[in-house]
């Protein structure tokens, strides 16, 4: 089906194809027809973020973060927001990824990622955990992002549990595929 997908000529998007692809060695080969769809609509923050986002995958950081800087201009979004922050850390600048969330990243929770993420990605395995546990002391944490954020820092044993209970549900392997597209691990 994925095969199918990826040669298919036309503007239909799948939610699931970049969940399975993209962790099942697609990248490459998506990003055409990520860039197909997104000429089907420019103006939707979403077909930026897959192909931005596809672009991390395939391990063009560069690429990535040229499309999304020109995205942010004509289809500005939260989520698009994040592949600019993933691409920034991809290559290694972190005063840029701190910089872009300094000026561009609206909420809180978003500010929090971009803390654990640069301080994960720098190898500050004390500020990551620090910045990790006083997440997991607010009220309002999430399964999802827990994590997300466990799996940059470090912490294993608390991923894989976390992991698990996630794959007991009957939509967990859905959401764990999710979970590992945006951890971008």
């Amino acid at each position: 089906r994925i095969e199918r997908f990826i040669v298919q000529d036309s503007c239909e998007e799948t939610t699931w194809v970049p969940n399975i692809a993209l962790l099942t060695g697609y990248a490459e080969r998506l990003i055409e027809r990520d860039e197909q769809y997104l000429e089907c609509d420019p103006l939707a923050p979403s077909s930026w973020r897959n192909l931005v986002r596809t672009m991390l995958w395939a391990g063009n950081a560069a690429g990535a973060l040229e499309v999304a800087r020109e995205a942010q201009s004509k289809a500005p979004g939260s989520w698009l927001n994040l592949q600019v922050l993933y691409s920034y850390v991809a290559l290694g600048d972190f005063a840029g990824a701190e910089q872009f969330a300094a000026q561009s990243l609206l909420n809180d929770f978003e500010k929090k990622l971009s803390r654990i993420l640069i301080a994960a990605a720098r190898g500050d395995r004390e500020a990551s955990q620090r910045l990790f546990a006083e997440y997991q002391n607010e009220p309002d944490t999430s399964l999802y992002w827990n994590i997300i954020f466990g799996a940059w820092v470090g912490e294993t044993e608390l991923v894989n549990q976390s992991a698990a209970s996630v794959d007991q549900h009957q939509f967990g392997s859905p959401a764990l595929s999710t979970i590992a597209v945006w951890c971008n691990c």
